[in-house]
């Protein structure tokens, strides 16, 4: 049946896909059923399945055995995020940042968090609870505070702010993510400055 094109022919073999996971999950149940990692990847592919209670309540019930632990917290919070359950991830994660008194851990959960931003004011305070010595989270910083001094039309600070984070992003090692961010701010700081060296440094790392 082509009538729903290409995409829904995908979509339909992928379902059959997880289907057929769902049947060896289950068929294994009585070996593998307390293994954390088993009930982490059933929960996933109940999710993709549509079935996202079923899924809630094995990521629950693991957590309740690993006493909602940190690690446990960020571990099912950032597997709810890969599969789009945004709301359920931030909840977890702002319970993470909540569960620990170690600076180190509340900064990883606050910049873990800001990935699952409701709005741009949003993103920025979580970013400013992360680890500033981070130059991850000063990029994403400078390119956020950039994004609210241009909802404010005050151009010079988001100049000032894009070229910062340009700056950072050209340093890392390069990579997909690192080249896509850098590509995105050098756009950004073209829009605001109409600086055509920019327009060129964007394209130059899009091609890379």
């Amino acid at each position: 049946d082509m009538m729903g094109g290409p995409e829904a022919v995908l979509a339909e073999a992928r379902k059959a896909q997880l289907a057929k996971a769902e049947t060896v999950f289950l068929a294994v149940q009585g070996v593998a059923g307390e293994d954390a990692r088993y009930r982490m990847s059933l929960g996933q592919v109940y999710y993709w399945l549509g079935k996202p209670d079923e899924g809630k309540a094995l990521f629950d019930e693991l957590l309740e055995s690993e006493g909602r632990s940190y690690e446990s917290l960020i571990r099912i919070a950032s597997a709810l995020r890969e599969i789009g359950a945004t709301r359920e991830a931030r909840s977890l994660m702002e319970e993470a940042y909540r569960a620990t008194e170690e600076d180190n851990l509340k900064r990883n959960a606050a910049h873990i968090r800001s990935m699952t931003s409701i709005d741009l004011d949003d993103r920025i305070e979580w970013l400013k609870k992360s680890d500033q010595t981070s130059d991850a989270v000063k990029a994403d910083l400078a390119a956020s505070l950039a994004q609210k001094a241009v909802e404010k039309h005050d151009d010079s600070e988001a100049e000032r702010q894009y070229r910062e984070a340009t700056r950072i992003y050209d340093s890392f090692p390069e990579s997909t993510m690192s080249l896509n961010n850098g590509a995105l701010s050098w756009f950004q700081l073209y829009a605001v400055s109409g600086d055509r060296a920019a327009l060129q440094a964007a394209i130059k790392r899009l091609e890379r």
